[in-house]
């Protein structure tokens, strides 16, 4: 709770320093595409009169895709897409190194200072030394 606080402080502040504050945050998110069709069911809820303890099958370990997109100024970026392949710290900055060049090469981006928003995603462990440098020292 302190750190959504936190967080909403945080943007109201800079959106108040900033008028064009939200222009310059990249929101994101990403979901996984199996390739049986099946879908997460998480947060599904089921109401039933005549069986309340509905139970429904997966498969586990499907195959899928991981697709990765954000919006940023009226632009879509990405999108990315990760093959059978779980994303860790490694495979993440690959991915946020080459959004980098993407952003710093377009017209819309160039010269900028960039929010990068993560929908509930935890924080990747790499220093920004690293993102900066580009050098593969991943915490």
């Amino acid at each position: 709770m302190r750190s959504r606080r936190a967080l909403s402080s945080l943007i109201t502040s800079s959106s108040e320093a900033d008028p064009e504050f939200f222009r310059t945050v990249l929101w994101s998110d990403e979901a996984i595409f199996k390739l049986n069709g099946s879908i997460n069911r998480h947060n599904c809820v089921y109401w039933a009169f005549e069986n309340p303890n509905l139970v429904l099958q997966q498969e586990l370990n499907v195959p899928g895709i991981m697709v990765w997109a954000g919006i940023c100024a009226h632009t879509i970026v990405g999108p990315y897409f990760f093959e059978n392949e779980k994303v860790n710290g490694t495979t993440h900055l690959d991915m946020l190194q080459n959004l980098k060049i993407e952003l710093a090469e377009s017209p819309v981006f160039a010269g900028h200072q960039m929010t990068l928003q993560q929908a509930g995603a935890p924080a990747p462990r790499f220093s920004m030394k690293t993102f900066r440098d580009g050098s593969d020292a991943a915490e």
